[in-house]
């Protein structure tokens, strides 16, 4: 249910990088791990994007090293 949820909020608009995180997890604890590695690059893709504009904003920094933990790239988190 959460992830029909999530994909309407998606589909509504606007982006942001805490609905793919969500979206992400969401896929992840019902083992559908394409569909949350998708989700999580998809955020890590946001998160970078929204950092080149405003790169102080703590909140997305920290989601986008959640992001590369959860892609399996430790160094660069």
């Amino acid at each position: 249910e959460a992830i029909s949820c999530f994909e309407l909020a998606k589909a509504v608009g606007p982006e942001n990088g805490g609905l793919w995180l969500d979206l992400g997890l969401a896929y992840s604890r019902q083992h559908r791990d394409r569909e949350a590695k998708t989700a999580f690059l998809r955020g890590q893709k946001f998160s970078m994007q929204y950092l080149s504009t405003d790169s102080s904003y703590p909140v997305e920094r920290a989601r986008l090293a959640y992001f590369e933990v959860r892609l399996g790239d430790t160094q660069q988190a």
